[in-house]
């Protein structure tokens, strides 16, 4: 058996675990499953039992409240050594030493039954579920802590899922095998005796499997570090110290102790329930109680597996007030459900789904913030805290209400006030996480966001992200493909609109002016400082034609003020959603589709110092191309296509060029790199025409065709006929040593004549708002055009500029060296 490596982060950068860590993380589930199993089966089997030997008699009709009691004083008494057992020793040994232990005090039940006296065989039980309960109180921390050290930190929330999940699979299919078979025998023997015997020989020889599957499990480190001490024994309040000397730690375990309140709580009433629903019948009552049990854990399956597909790439905290919220009112329903019906059961099944889903992230949670040496101390010291918990809603809550006569519906719907104001609590305690989920669960539904090279974005420490503005949305989509909490810098005058001011407070946005740039480099210096990583828009504006603007360049100083990484971001696909200027509007266009596929692609990460306005354009260029290039490959497989005239056709994609129903007029030779631009632009642009005749275009609408060619072919422009009505403007691409036209209304492009690739283009401006005319052009006077998205990357570039005596202005025009950037044409 070999062991694994103290650290896990190797495991962390993996694409996927080792086979040895995989197996014995299923092996793990496997484990703990089976041993929920068998603990709760055998507890489901004492409740039912209890109710048929000893009816009438408090440790008959209150046997649920005993074990619910006994079960949690162990974890009182023992947790301190419990945790220090698991942090000294293999966490994997201790598993394997209470598989062993599980198996000795099921010969104990088992002795205890062959007596065959009502009274003894209850006490004696009672007493060998204590050591049972023992048994759980050190198996608990050491299955928890392994996961961890199996699958590493970015894998923990989606384990720590799965966890949940098999943990209350065993738990509750326990309860319903329990309970169910010992009904459908106690119905078909009418002897207690008898149909106690053979479920409890069955479940002991389910608890030998356990052994072998724990000896199979990879052996974990030892800490040989932490010794033991007289003071172990009584380490209680130390342990503590460790949970609340960390708020977020203490808060994540109070969140879990409230879920084990509750869940103690519905499970006694439960019992209650049963018995009510058929009063007089002790085989009725046990299959009654065994049915609400697997609802509850059908709703607990699925809501552990939806929250551990949500934390799959990290842990959604947000999940926990709005699952606090379903739980709450899942309680009402079930208080509220008719005494008989189905409404109760699927009241049941909303508990569990709550359930599930509000304890599977806070658990991932606290093993991610726990130091490795700490993780079973802050474990057992949970631990405690949940027994406590337990112990309060068995005896404070359901006992009194038990010894009041009150129905069992009733006592639901004095639960459901406290779970309201607990769910209240969380969601202003959660706040930011709360809306962070809710916001991204609606983005991600409406698009297909793909991060790509997410892992060159640094896992700690202040980090800037530098991406293109294309859309009112960017900031939602950055924050979907990113595993971090990201914070927006955003204009004040924005966000001191009232209205809008809190929610901008909750999510982090960082507030700067434009009229104070010292503020501003301060304000996210200092976010960068603490380490969190901000995302900082350098264009200062959305494009209204598709293409790059202008860096403004005080995102340099913030960088070196923040002494923060510095990660230059590229949006892909967005230009063409409804919150985008494609069309010259926003909003006021339908979606093109569900689901609107988009990718995030980030760059290599840049020291301050070195992060210039230069630097960050040229990764941009970088990322375009390399973003271009894939979607083309997928679009080249189409028959016919020609791949270059693909990539022309995708470069044009991504700038206000064509608008739907635009007609586009081929005035070049067919087959000519134009030619075969403008047939694969049509293809994919399906609200889009291309003609090749100038007749074509006569009953055309207004300023809806567009004239392509290269300079020679500009001179048929004048004769397109009822061109000044239906002509919008004429596009000449030509190469790097044609002079442009002199025609008015033609926009100049440039395509390299040896491979056809369409470098640039020029576009109308666009409408911009009343005084900002100006801040963004389409094209420029003798210039050779934008720059356009995927054309060439940073070393193309500047070979083409070095080469052809050519410059780039600041907002991406290729000009003429011998010329300086002039007015709009």
């Amino acid at each position: 058996m070999s062991e694994i490596p103290a650290e896990t982060v190797s495991l962390n950068d993996l694409p996927e675990l080792p086979p040895q860590n995989r197996r014995s993380l299923w092996l793990v589930l496997g484990v703990q499953s089976l041993n929920a199993f068998n603990d709760n089966f055998v507890k489901m089997l004492l409740i039912a039992f209890a109710g048929a030997v000893a009816h009438g008699t408090d440790l008959g009709d209150s046997m649920q409240v005993y074990l619910g009691a006994i079960f949690s004083v162990p974890y009182i008494f023992f947790a301190p050594l419990a945790g220090w057992l698991s942090d000294h020793y293999s966490k994997q040994r201790v598993i394997v030493w209470m598989q062993i232990a599980q198996v000795i005090v099921f010969a104990a039940f088992i002795a205890a039954i062959a007596l065959h006296e009502a009274k003894l065989t209850l006490w004696l039980s009672l007493l060998a579920f204590f050591l049972l309960a023992t048994q759980a109180a050190f198996f608990s921390p050491a299955k928890m802590g392994i996961i961890k050290e199996l699958v590493g930190d970015r894998r923990l929330g989606s384990a720590n899922g799965m966890l949940q999940m098999t943990m209350f699979l065993g738990i509750l299919s326990g309860m319903w095998a329990g309970g169910s078979w010992f009904g459908q025998r106690l119905a078909e023997l009418n002897d207690p005796w008898s149909a106690v015997w053979v479920p409890m020989l069955v479940v002991s020889g389910l608890a030998l499997l356990q052994i072998p599957g724990a000896l199979a499990v990879q052996r974990t480190p030892e800490h040989a570090a932490v010794k033991f001490h007289n003071g172990v024994l009584f380490e209680h309040f130390t342990h503590l110290k460790l949970v609340f000397g960390n708020r977020p730690i203490k808060l994540a375990a109070i969140g879990v102790s409230y879920f084990w309140f509750m869940s103690n709580a519905v499970g006694s009433i439960l019992v209650t329930l049963s018995h009510e629903r058929h009063v007089g019948n002790a085989a009725a009552a046990s299959s009654a109680l065994s049915t609400m049990a697997a609802m509850l854990g059908l709703g607990v399956i699925l809501g552990s597996a939806v929250a551990s597909l949500a934390s799959r790439r990290k842990i959604e905290l947000g999940i926990v007030p709005i699952a606090g919220i379903g739980m709450a009112l899942a309680t009402l329903a079930a208080g509220l459900s008719p005494h008989q019906g189905p409404m109760v059961y699927l009241a049941m099944v909303g508990i569990g789904f709550s359930g599930g889903a509000f304890m599977t992230p806070l658990y991932a949670f606290v093993q991610n913030r726990c130091a490795p040496e700490e993780l079973a101390r802050v474990l057992s010291a949970m631990n405690l805290m949940d027994c406590i918990a337990s112990i309060v809603a068995n005896l404070a809550v359901v006992k009194v209400m038990l010894l009041m006569k009150v129905p069992a519906t009733t006592q639901l719907i004095v639960l459901a006030p406290l779970a309201i104001v607990a769910a209240v609590y969380m969601t202003r305690l959660l706040s930011q996480d709360f809306l962070r989920f809710v916001l991204l669960t609606i983005v991600r539904s409406a698009y297909d966001v793909k991060a790509v090279n997410l892992s060159q974005v640094p896992k700690t420490g202040g980090v800037l992200l530098l991406p293109n503005h294309v859309s009112y949305v960017d900031a939602l989509l950055i924050g979907a493909a990113c595993d971090r909490k990201v914070r927006f810098v955003m204009w004040d005058v924005l966000y001191n609109i009232k209205w809008l001011t809190w929610f901008l407070r909750i999510v982090g946005t960082v507030p700067i002016s434009a009229t104070r740039a010292k503020d501003a480099i301060r304000s996210v210096g200092a976010a960068l400082k603490e380490g969190q990583i901000v995302c900082l828009f350098p264009e200062g504006q959305i494009t209204r034609h598709g293409m790059f603007n202008e860096l403004r360049k005080g995102f340099e100083l913030m960088a070196r003020q923040g002494d923060a990484q510095v990660v230059p971001v590229y949006l892909e696909g967005i230009y063409g959603s409804i919150f985008s200027f494609e069309g010259g509007t926003f909003f006021k266009k339908w979606p093109k589709s569900l689901r609107y596929p988009v990718s995030v692609h980030f760059g290599v990460p840049l020291d301050a110092r070195a992060a210039t306005v230069e630097a960050v354009r040229g990764q941009w260029f970088d990322l375009t191309v390399a973003a271009l290039d894939s979607r083309a490959q997928a679009y080249s497989a189409v028959p016919n296509a020609v791949p270059q005239a693909t990539a022309n056709a995708l470069r044009l994609m991504e700038i206000e060029w064509a608008r739907t129903g635009d007609t586009l007029l081929c005035l070049a030779v067919a087959g000519s790199p134009i030619h075969q631009t403008l047939t694969a632009y049509a293809r994919i642009k399906s609200d889009i025409h291309m003609v090749m005749t100038m007749e074509a275009v006569a009953a055309c609408a207004q300023s809806s065709v567009i004239a392509i060619g290269n300079a020679a072919d500009m001179s048929k422009v004048p004769t397109i006929p009822d061109w000044a009505r239906v002509g919008r403007f004429a596009m000449c691409w030509d190469g790097v040593d044609v002079a442009t036209p002199e025609t008015g209304g033609v926009y100049r492009g440039l395509i390299d004549t040896n491979n056809g690739a369409f470098i640039t283009a020029s576009v109308p401006d666009p409408i911009m708002p009343a005084g900002e005319e100006g801040n963004q052009v389409g094209h420029r006077a003798s210039s050779l055009g934008h720059l356009l998205p995927g054309a060439v990357d940073q070393v193309a570039l500047q070979e083409l500029l070095n080469a052809n005596s050519l410059s780039l202005t600041d907002d991406h025009f290729l000009m003429p060296l011998t010329l300086q950037p002039t007015q709009n044409a």
